[in-house]
């Protein structure tokens, strides 16, 4: 591969220095560059595999590596101690990574307290003095066209406007599985779709979601040095593209 690259750059370059008769040679330029530009790709896509072997080798088996390779991704994942409201330490337990000591429980309460009081409404409030101020602005076409039936296409575009490697919810698939084989299990989220917004199909098991804390700074001692991170199911996140393109 390296020596492929090689006689095409040295190709390209021979090319490049015939400006006398650049015009017979534009055609070749072109021809022997988007050659060259699939070699330099077939060799990155090369180098990612071979760094991802032994990964694929003993990643998945029940092996030291794959052991070493979890608990290295629990202890720079673990939050290991919090300042609670008052400021002082709330930590985990130092041996292990086992979750379920009364430790670990008081990390866990304070963070679940911030954000719960964080997105917890205060109550109900009166806006009727300010909204009779505010003029309607949805006419009777728009209202049509946010109410129109869902077609299948337009749950295919939302499949395919979302980053295809972002991080799955509690379902584990990533979009690049649905548009992989959209061609196979296209039909079964379209119907899953429709369902919901024609027949109010229960979203409660759809709505279910992983919260992720990612900090904000090196080395964070308060939940506030925290953000989180909604990882929701895939069919939630389809339904909410499908509504947010038509706002």
């Amino acid at each position: 591969m390296e020596l492929e690259c090689m006689c095409g750059e040295g190709k390209l370059g021979e090319l490049d220095q015939l400006q006398l008769n650049w015009d017979a040679n534009y055609g070749k330029i072109w021809q022997v560059r988007n050659k060259l530009n699939d070699v330099w790709r077939h060799e990155e896509l090369y180098w990612k595999q071979r760094a991802k072997t032994r990964w694929l080798k003993e990643g998945d088996a029940n092996t030291a590596f794959f052991h070493n390779s979890t608990v290295q991704k629990r202890r720079r994942n673990r939050i290991a101690r919090i300042k609670n409201q008052n400021g002082d330490w709330e930590c985990n337990d130092a041996q292990g990574f086992f979750f379920g000591s009364s430790n670990d429980a008081q990390v866990r309460n304070t963070i679940e307290t911030y954000f719960q009081n964080l997105f917890t409404s205060e109550g109900q409030r009166d806006w009727g003095d300010i909204l009779s101020f505010v003029s309607p602005i949805i006419t009777e076409d728009i209202n049509s066209s946010l109410m129109a039936p869902i077609i299948d296409e337009e749950i295919r575009h939302a499949v395919f406007q979302m980053g295809a490697l972002k991080s799955p919810g509690p379902d584990g698939f990533p979009s690049v599985f649905y548009q992989k084989y959209w061609n196979i299990i296209g039909e079964d989220m379209c119907g899953l779709v429709r369902r919901f917004f024609s027949e109010n199909e229960n979203i409660y098991a759809m709505n279910v979601t992983k919260i992720a804390l990612i900090p904000k700074v090196l080395s964070p001692e308060l939940v506030t040095q925290f953000r989180p991170i909604a990882l929701c199911n895939y069919s939630y996140k389809v339904i909410s593209k499908i509504l947010a393109n038509r706002l």
